[in-house]
């Protein structure tokens, strides 16, 4: 099983634990998505370091 630790803060992820993943989206799906993590070289975030602002996205 990968390890992941927070790209911010650097604290050690645990199982069941919520984080947020910056990454690309996949051209193929993800039914592979620790190898695709490991070679894209996705950002995690933990709980903690994430700010989510709620109402409406930007508009383009």
């Amino acid at each position: 099983m990968m390890k992941f630790n927070c790209a911010n803060c650097g604290k050690a992820l645990q199982y069941d634990e919520r984080a947020y993943i910056d990454m690309p989206i996949p051209p193929r799906g993800m039914t592979e998505i620790q190898a695709y993590l490991k070679l894209n070289g996705a950002k995690i975030y933990c709980h903690d370091c994430v700010q989510i602002r709620s109402g409406q996205p930007k508009k383009a």
